[in-house]
């Protein structure tokens, strides 16, 4: 690749389950790769809402998820995180409210939502709802795929 051939840059929405096996699980994994490139904004931009950001907050508070860290996530720590995560990535406002999209389980519309208003081009997530979709396009954005982090 030439010095200075533009970087083909990537605008994702990881979804919770995903931010959280990137902060919790720090084994070598295609979720972890993926949360810490979207950190380093350099090849993968992350897309997230304050809507993503509060569930990630609250999955991570769960006593089971807690203790699956090392050293066990207390409030703080939580909070430090999940303020890390809302500087690193582009947080949309959530101006696309009650997009239907994922009719078979509503609770995912949010992260289509911040894929259309982030111009995302794609959702990496390992629910199968989501990656029944596809491709997601609303008039006037770009379509957004939903993709799996680890090939199954």
């Amino acid at each position: 690749m030439a010095a200075d051939a533009p970087r083909v840059v990537l605008r994702v929405v990881l979804d919770t389950q995903i931010l959280v096996r990137g902060l919790i699980r720090r084994r070598t994994s295609a979720a972890v790769e993926l949360f810490d490139l979207a950190l380093e904004s350099r090849r993968i931009v992350g897309v997230t809402s304050p809507m993503l950001l509060d569930e990630c907050a609250r999955v991570l508070k769960m006593p089971e998820i807690r203790t699956m860290a090392s050293p066990p996530l207390d409030d703080d720590l939580i909070e430090r995180a999940v303020r890390y995560i809302g500087e690193r990535f582009t947080v949309v406002a959530g101006a696309f409210q009650d997009v239907d999209r994922v009719p078979k389980d509503a609770k995912d519309n949010p992260l289509v939502e911040a894929a259309l208003e982030g111009s995302a081009q794609a959702i990496v997530s390992d629910d199968g709802h989501l990656l029944s979709l596809k491709v997601v396009r609303s008039m006037g954005s770009n379509r957004s795929r939903s993709m799996r982090p680890d090939p199954s």
